[in-house]
């Protein structure tokens, strides 16, 4: 074999290395954007909760409000 057929298999070895280096890659890049989707997720569904937790309060007090005042439109 050649010095030159050596490079060139050299050479198609590494390409082929940096590709599945560049699949890693991406595959975590994709890992973390996922896991960072998800605890954005997490923080939304949390503060809806909460959320919905304050509006029954609030329709909690209306319903006791209209108890006392009676008919009115509130």
């Amino acid at each position: 074999m050649s010095r030159v057929s050596r490079d060139i298999a050299q050479h198609e070895s590494d390409r082929a290395e940096r590709f599945r280096a560049r699949l890693r890659v991406e595959s975590l890049w994709s890992d973390a954007a996922a896991r960072k989707f998800l605890d954005v997720l997490n923080t939304i569904e949390g503060q809806d909760k909460t959320y919905g937790a304050a509006l029954a309060a609030l329709n909690a007090s209306f319903d006791e409000a209209k108890k006392y005042l009676g008919t009115t439109n509130i």
